[in-house]
């Protein structure tokens, strides 16, 4: 598959909800190692900005460089402010941490096993569809590349989360600690 830059480009609101809020362009685009320092940066602000830390799951910055190396994995959106989100696939193949397991895919099967795995959208930006916009881009990339099962994981306190995967016609298939 040809790496591909620019995604999608258009116009979202900052500070949705808030007095403050302005119109600013933006760009989706798959993302490299360049970023890095970017996505850590971001991953700092998002826990900052939580109330429930328990709803976001903060990675090492040898987790993303990981992801980086896989090609199309990674897709960011960008404004004037810099990196406002991200999303990020993994491909477990047949390793122990492959969701297909726990909802007994045959042991055949689980190297046809997509997951999204990670996305965090900037609170200045949320209310935007950012996560289903990265999302949906990303199940174009998995069908591409001829994977037949998504999985992913979210905490049952994350409702917009949830409710954007349940927009993509995820469907919860198993409970999991």
């Amino acid at each position: 598959m040809k790496m591909r830059s620019l995604i999608e480009a258009g116009r979202i609101k900052r500070n949705k909800g808030s007095s403050l809020q302005d119109e600013v362009s933006y760009e989706m685009r798959f993302m490299d190692n360049s970023n890095l320092l970017e996505v850590m940066d971001l991953q700092g602000i998002i826990i900052q900005n939580l109330s429930d830390k328990e709803i976001f799951r903060t990675h090492s910055i040898d987790y993303f460089r990981d992801h980086f190396n896989v090609e199309n994995a990674v897709i960011g959106i960008f404004t004037e402010d810099g990196l406002i989100a991200y999303n990020i696939l993994y491909f477990p193949g047949e390793n122990e941490d492959n969701f297909g397991a726990d909802v007994n895919l045959p042991r055949d099967e689980l190297d046809r096993v997509a997951h999204l795995a990670t996305v965090a959208v900037h609170p200045a930006y949320r209310g935007n569809s950012l996560q289903s916009k990265m999302q949906g881009a990303h199940l174009k990339v998995i069908q591409e590349m001829g994977f037949e099962h998504v999985c992913c994981m979210v905490s049952p306190k994350n409702r917009p989360s949830l409710q954007n995967i349940f927009s993509h016609g995820l469907i919860i298939k198993a409970l999991k600690t």
